[in-house]
């Protein structure tokens, strides 16, 4: 899949508090 720079950017601060990409993703 292709994000932009900004989805990339809160995916890597997510998960680097231990959350994953579909719990971000639910939180918008």
């Amino acid at each position: 899949d292709i994000y932009e720079v900004g989805e990339i950017w809160l995916a890597a601060d997510a998960r680097r508090r231990g959350e994953t990409i579909g719990d971000l993703l639910n939180q918008q």
